[in-house]
């Protein structure tokens, strides 16, 4: 009677064992394709349903959505692609060249040493900045709409980091060393606002909403450069993104902790990734978040923090970028590889979490409030748990028969 007590007990551990197991995993997702192109790819960008994908660094390499190379051509900075997928901004040594899909010069604007580039979904308008302080605009024939030298909060002329701007060109936003610069169209200054080392910066279409990261944190404003808020914990920000609608931005630090924000830049969820985090991209509906971490960690989460997968990329995670339509992720990592995956995990209505219930808390230190997933999970248990309970069930009726 006593071994029967107890074999049924160690059956019963185990399978308590197998509803941990099956509750904790998360879920691996595997790349649609990979490819491989040389060094380190320092940029993305994918147009819409991902008939083209641009990936930037020691050369610029054009990939169909299949994986197919469409063209290859010379080193570039920054890359941006059209919604339609036919034409191809890239900020290169000798300037801004707008490319087909085949890599093939359709013009090129002399700009040296061009370090970043911005382009609006119909390719109308074009923003670059380089690497001695020079903005330029120009439209969609290579014509210059203005250029200039921009005068920095500081002395003299700086590196321009990232270039952002709204969906008609009605605004445009960059980043040096000193802090963020705003303009309009025809070049016209509109606001700066000093922040130390701004690397990353994100909009919404309209420039309703201008997040940047940097050694200080998160700065967010709004379109005519108030302040809404800062985040800061101590660690400096590596990547920033705002969704194209939304009012949010999602942000990842030098520690590894990604960190969702309002718009007034209270913490609303943060997640530990464990190593830091490299690139963030978010969809232009706001409803799915990517992001990337230097041990090559790629994860993909719903905005309410729920984490959908989480693969392992060969090594850090140096680019991401979704498609318009949400559908497709891209991702490029520092040796080379170029991977696009999925972007089929989509969450419930804004206001739901997923099948995932979270904890509601009172921040003091920034006075806003935190949602914090919780690891009970509402979704339908896997057949593993339901076949696991029944098990334990079975065997407790019996022992209690026994007895």
């Amino acid at each position: 009677m006593k071994n029967m007590i107890g074999r049924a007990f160690l059956l019963v551990f185990v399978s308590l064992l197998l509803i941990l197991v099956s509750i904790s995993s998360v879920q691996a997702q595997e790349p649609i394709w990979t490819e491989t192109t040389d060094k380190t790819v320092s940029s993305l960008a994918i147009s819409g349903n991902a008939t083209t994908i641009a990936v930037g660094g020691e050369h610029l390499y054009l990939f169909n959505q299949s994986g197919q190379q469409m063209g290859v051509t010379w080193k570039t900075e920054g890359v941006a692609v059209n919604r339609s997928g036919d034409l191809v901004a890239a900020a290169m040594d000798d300037g801004v060249h707008m490319l087909d899909v085949s890599g093939h010069d359709i013009w090129v604007l002399p700009l040296l040493s061009t370090s970043c580039v911005a382009m609006t979904p119909n390719a109308s308008q074009i923003v670059a900045g380089t690497k001695k302080g020079v903005i330029a605009g120009i439209d969609k024939n290579g014509g210059l709409i203005h250029q200039g030298e921009l005068t920095s909060l500081s002395s003299g002329s700086n590196v321009i980091w990232a270039a952002a701007m709204s969906e008609n060109g009605s605004m445009n936003v960059v980043s040096d060393i000193d802090g963020l610069y705003a303009f309009d169209g025809s070049g016209h200054d509109l606001w700066r606002l000093g922040f130390i080392r701004p690397v990353s910066l994100g909009m919404t279409w309209n420039g309703s909403m201008v997040a940047a990261g940097g050694t200080s944190g998160v700065l967010i404003c709004n379109r005519t450069g108030v302040e809404m808020g800062r985040y800061y914990k101590g660690n400096a920000i590596t990547t920033v993104a705002v969704p194209v609608n939304g009012t949010f931005a999602i942000a990842g630090d030098e520690k590894g902790t990604l960190i969702y924000l309002n718009s007034a830049a209270w913490p609303q969820w943060t997640y530990p990734a464990g190593s830091p985090i490299t690139s963030v991209s978010v969809t232009a509906d706001g409803a799915l978040i990517a992001a990337g971490t230097e041990d090559g960690s790629l994860m993909l989460f719903g905005n309410s923090g729920y984490l959908f997968w989480k693969t392992k990329l060969p090594s850090s995670v140096t680019a991401l970028g979704f498609s318009p339509d949400g559908w497709y992720l891209g991702a490029g990592t520092s040796t080379g590889t170029v991977a696009l995956f999925p972007g089929e995990a989509r969450p419930v209505e804004a206001g739901q979490t997923n099948g995932q219930t979270t904890t509601t808390t009172t921040n003091t230190t920034s006075g806003g409030i935190v949602t914090y997933p919780t690891t009970h999970s509402t979704e339908s248990p896997s057949p593993g748990v339901v076949c696991s309970l029944l098990v334990i069930t079975a065997l407790l009726i019996r022992v209690k028969r026994s007895s």
